[in-house]
């Protein structure tokens, strides 16, 4: 570019004058360039809390609440083997717990069977 402004048949004068004022124009654009990204950035976060107000409700609670419930749902499903593990373990653990009550009540009924039979057997 340089060499296109050397060839001009204009005055050294204007070729400076042409040069700075193209790094005047190019000094604006960068400084019009930065508030206007940031400004893009500014709607779009705007933008995306409007719409997690929207779906969760109007207060910042609201919007904590879905977070944290959503959180928690990651974790759970990050952790799928694991969760269905602890699950599973939680199951056995519950079926001993049951067949150790159940063979307790077995007792206690066989005991109450025998003590009605011989006062049957009495009366």
């Amino acid at each position: 570019m340089l060499n296109r402004i050397r060839r001009l048949n204009i005055s050294l004068a204007a070729k400076c004058q042409l040069l700075f004022g193209s790094s005047v124009v190019l000094i604006i654009a960068a400084a019009l360039f930065v508030p206007w990204q940031r400004m893009d950035q500014l709607t779009e976060q705007m933008n995306t809390w409007l719409e997690l107000k929207r779906r969760h409700g109007g207060e910042l609670a609201a919007v904590l609440a879905a977070r944290d419930g959503m959180r928690r749902r990651l974790e759970v499903q990050g952790d799928l083997e694991g969760t269905l593990a602890k699950l599973e373990k939680q199951i056995a653990d519950a079926h001993r717990a049951v067949k150790k009550e159940a063979a307790v009540l077995r007792g206690l009924r066989e005991k109450a069977a025998q003590e009605l039979a011989k006062v049957a057997a009495k009366g």
